[in-house]
């Protein structure tokens, strides 16, 4: 028997409410490739492991369970999650997510073989913010091919719409478990090994902004230290050429800056004092954090908008919660 090409690795914790969806919309992918779904449940306390067991029971063959007695984590639940996959190629659909194409899985694998060039294909997804019902389509004027150069700037790549040409290889860096996040470091890690392309076509849903999400209610300055310490950690990794560490380095410091114009108007005068040590520590050029320092201070591109872009954003995100979001499910 062909052993699995692929490997869709689905992290869980407490995401009962949603998984069937998840779960469902990777079995029911019409694929000519062998693939399997692991799911890699982190103690969930809501019923998410009894509900994958379910599935896991129908589906011996394509699903394997990763179970935790204790909480691990984003961090550790996904390092054992991805350094479990054996598979050639892996893509990523967390418990919460789920794809609405039956295509999708084939369509990517079938470009990446195509291409070996390729590292990252990923493509659009229909963001999908559960507490209003509005939609939106994320990736807008993006460009087809992009480089380690362009992800060490922005990460523009959404986990669920991505697959890997897996170059884990059972083991992550050290630095993997200090990072806030586990999709941008795996974006770069991958990106060092080939290109990034991109698939101009809508096959997955990102719930976002709900309950028990990962940073609903989270305050301005946990978002900007998450966006932040996704990318310090990763610094001085010897796989970076010294223009895409300077990059990441002049990122960085655009987040640090934010941070301190939020530490300089609470008092806080020792995460000031902290974080004014690690920018000068970054080694940038004083033009350097003069750009970062300008970017710092640039307005949202969403408040960017003027005139008519900025009513037509407004009536259509409003119009689209009158679209169903079960119309984009895909069922067994």
């Amino acid at each position: 028997m062909d052993k699995p090409i692929l490997t869709v690795v689905m992290l869980v914790y407490n995401k009962a409410e949603f998984l069937a969806d998840a779960i469902e919309s990777v079995l029911g992918q019409k694929c000519s490739y062998k693939f399997k779904l692991l799911i890699s449940d982190d103690s969930s306390t809501d019923g998410s492991l009894s509900i994958a067991k379910s599935y896991q029971q129908r589906f011996p063959d394509k699903i394997d369970i990763i179970e935790h007695s204790a909480n691990k984590g984003l961090i550790g639940n996904s390092i054992d999650a991805f350094e479990s996959v054996q598979t050639k190629y892996m893509a990523i659909c967390d418990g919460d997510d789920f794809f609405c194409s039956k295509h999708k899985l084939q369509r990517q694998i079938d470009y990446m073989e195509n291409h070996p060039d390729c590292a990252i294909c990923f493509h659009k997804a229909l963001n999908y913010y559960v507490s209003t019902g509005e939609k939106t389509l994320s990736n807008p004027n993006q460009k087809r091919v992009l480089t380690i150069l362009d992800m060490a700037t922005s990460n523009y790549v959404s986990s669920c719409t991505a697959m890997f040409r897996n170059h884990i290889n059972g083991k992550l860096p050290d630095w993997f478990k200090l990072a806030s996040t586990n999709d941008l470091p795996l974006n770069l890690l991958t990106a060092s090994h080939g290109d990034i392309h991109f698939i101009p076509s809508v096959m997955s849903v990102y719930r976002k902004e709900y309950g028990n999400s990962e940073f609903a209610g989270a305050s301005s300055e946990t978002r900007l230290r998450n966006t932040l310490y996704s990318r310090y950690p990763l610094l001085n990794d010897p796989r970076w050429s010294e223009d895409v560490r300077v990059k990441m380095k002049e990122t960085c410091a655009v987040y640090m800056f934010r941070l301190l114009d939020l530490y300089k108007e609470s008092g806080d005068d020792a995460q000031f004092d902290l974080l004014t040590f690690q920018i000068n520590d970054l080694g940038l050029t004083e033009n350097q954090l003069d750009e970062a320092k300008r970017m710092a201070r640039k307005p949202p591109l969403l408040s960017q908008h003027k005139g008519w872009k900025k009513y037509a954003s407004k009536a259509y995100r409003s119009m689209s919660r009158l679209v169903p979001i079960s119309w984009f499910k895909v069922r067994l």
